[in-house]
């Protein structure tokens, strides 16, 4: 549970729901499945507007990429 961080996750959305926020959670199943409906009913729970860019982007890493950026890259086709 601990290299998963799923028990940290379910504290943090439970001390979120507590203080009364809002918490969002995408289900990658459903981003998958169908990605224009879910980033676009995602953008409008956000109140930020939708645009079609949001469904690609140019291949290589990227300066905000994080930590995961070796993992993500060297698996992506």
């Amino acid at each position: 549970m601990d290299e998963t961080g799923i028990l940290h996750q379910y504290q943090l959305i439970t001390h979120l729901e507590t203080k009364g926020k809002e918490v969002i959670v995408v289900d990658a199943t459903a981003l998958l499945a169908n990605p224009r409906g879910t980033l676009m009913a995602l953008c409008e729970r956000l109140e930020i507007p939708w645009y079609e860019e949001m469904l690609q982007w140019p291949a290589g890493p990227k300066k905000c990429d994080g930590a995961w950026a070796y993992v993500m890259h060297s698996t992506v086709l």
